[in-house]
């Protein structure tokens, strides 16, 4: 086993909000019990960036106004990319080494950075740019998935993650990410900033050759698109658009088969939610869809 430089290595939380009182947001407890305990760990919560992209913003309790939690207020609604932006700038400023991406609906574990820091002590690999956790929506394990070359999600194994087709991939809350590794896939290609945020990420890591330790320890997350029924005609547009984006980076072999995809989405949501059904056939006519 491969022996480790000791020295701590600081971590900054980024909380992204949208329309939730920051006191509603399930990991903020965590964060603020991290934040507050001196434990002896290679991984240390430095700072929290709590961004809100909320129509108005909210109001910090006086307990939390502390020079150790920053509040970003965004009206304009940047996404996940406009507070990971940011939390890479502060993380510059402030020396922290990663990242720690969470939104308001997860639940994060009092150990989740104790049981971090003791699989990254444990790999003989000597650098490591994304440690991922199990993620669970309901009974359900979400996170971590394989994509293929074909642009569909499978199971996560140990066993298939070494075809060189396929890509470790996962929700990005909940994902501890060097900071360095991050900037230098930024800025994300146009027209990602909510939806596949985390994909794009993560096939791009793959695609420098960026290592990812998938370690054990699970959190919870409502993930709001496993209900057909939340999903606005907005919110559609959004998750065709992500898609495809990420399906023209993958290549021909993801694009030729995204039709098959598309009708078997149609389909779903002609029974579930039948309100999207024009938007999506909207948007697959659109020009955008061709270029």
């Amino acid at each position: 086993m491969m022996a480790y430089d000791c020295k701590t290595e600081n971590i900054l939380a980024v909380l992204v909000l949208y329309e939730r009182d920051i006191e509603q947001a399930e990991s903020l407890i965590t964060l603020k019990s991290l934040l507050s305990e001196s434990i002896n760990t290679r991984l240390v919560l430095k700072h929290i960036l709590i961004y809100d992209n909320s129509e108005r913003p909210h109001t910090l309790k006086l307990s939390d106004s502390t020079s150790n939690v920053t509040y970003v207020h965004n009206h304009h609604n940047g996404g996940t990319v406009a507070a990971y932006i940011e939390a890479i700038e502060l993380a510059q400023k402030i020396a922290a080494d990663w990242l720690l991406l969470l939104d308001q609906d997860t639940i994060l574990p009092l150990n989740y950075l104790t049981s971090a820091a003791n699989e990254l002590n444990k790999t003989q690999v000597s650098r490591i740019d994304a440690l991922i956790p199990y993620v669970k929506h309901g009974e359900e394990i979400i996170s971590p998935t394989l994509l293929t070359k074909y642009g569909s999600m499978i199971p996560f194994t140990y066993g298939r993650n070494k075809n060189e087709f396929n890509v470790v991939t996962a929700i990005s809350s909940g994902a501890l990410l060097r900071r360095q590794s991050l900037k230098k896939i930024f800025p994300l290609p146009l027209g990602i900033w909510l939806d596949y945020v985390d994909h794009c990420i993560f096939l791009q890591f793959h695609k420098l050759g960026y290592q990812i330790l998938v370690f054990d320890s699970v959190i919870e997350h409502d993930l709001s698109v496993k209900s057909p029924l939340n999903i606005t005609e907005f919110r559609i547009l959004s998750i065709l658009h992500g898609e495809y984006i990420i399906i023209r980076m993958l290549g021909w072999y993801a694009i030729l088969f995204y039709p098959v995809r598309f009708v078997g989405r149609l389909l779903k949501y002609s029974v579930k939610n039948p309100k999207l059904l024009i938007p999506m056939l909207k948007w697959v006519f659109s020009p955008s869809y061709f270029k």
